[in-house]
């Protein structure tokens, strides 16, 4: 009896952390299209391929739902009057918008739907602003969310006016996550030396240590 076939490195990382079942579908179809190339069976190439295209339509069916919903729930927001439920679904707005943009990128493989929402979380911060007296600091309430896409994202936008605040906990962000897209934006974001995974120059301090 033959031998299984030994795990690709990156089933095995998928398969180790909590991975969208979604990606784990898309790497079984890729497998299964790399698979029959390698027997040569051209009916099975074509069989995984049209697979393939199909489940990378659906993907693209569902960038196009997310941007849909996003753009009509920030409308939503704008249009109500009274400033204290305005703030409300703007934030609500906002929660919907960060999830989005990472799940876009990681999950779907969507950058422009990805992109679609980073605009959009800047768009609402400043519809915020305009709220007299200002109200982008309403944000800081998205700060305990469970989900670390959207609290890096709120920490993002709330540097200018919450520094000392966000920067632990975009360090925090950063640690936990990694290398992942939500750990990046937390790298990214944090002040020049204040990222963990940030190389230190020769000579420093914590290298001679």
């Amino acid at each position: 009896m033959a031998e299984d076939k030994p795990k690709s490195t990156l089933r095995q990382a998928l398969e180790d952390g909590e991975t969208d079942p979604r990606i784990m579908a898309k790497l079984d179809l890729l497998e299964n299209l790399y698979a029959a190339a390698e027997k040569k069976d051209g009916k099975a190439i074509m069989a995984a391929a049209r697979k393939l295209k199909a489940h990378q339509d659906d993907m693209l069916a569902a960038g196009k739902k997310l941007r849909a919903t996003m753009a009509a729930m920030f409308e939503k927001a704008k249009a109500v009057a009274d400033p204290e439920k305005r703030t409300a679904e703007l934030l609500a707005a906002f929660k919907f918008s960060a999830k989005v943009q990472f799940e876009a990128k990681d999950v779907l493989g969507d950058q422009e739907t990805s992109d679609a929402a980073v605009v959009q979380t800047h768009a609402i911060a400043e519809a915020l602003d305009a709220i007299p007296p200002g109200r982008r600091a309403a944000l800081a309430k998205l700060l305990d969310s469970s989900d670390d896409g959207v609290v890096v994202k709120a920490a993002i936008l709330l540097q200018k006016i919450m520094p000392d605040r966000v920067t632990p906990i975009l360090r925090e962000i950063e640690e936990r996550q990694g290398p992942s897209s939500i750990g990046f934006a937390a790298m990214w974001a944090l002040p020049p030396g204040a990222a963990i995974h940030e190389s230190k120059p020769k000579g420093s301090a914590k290298e001679k240590s």
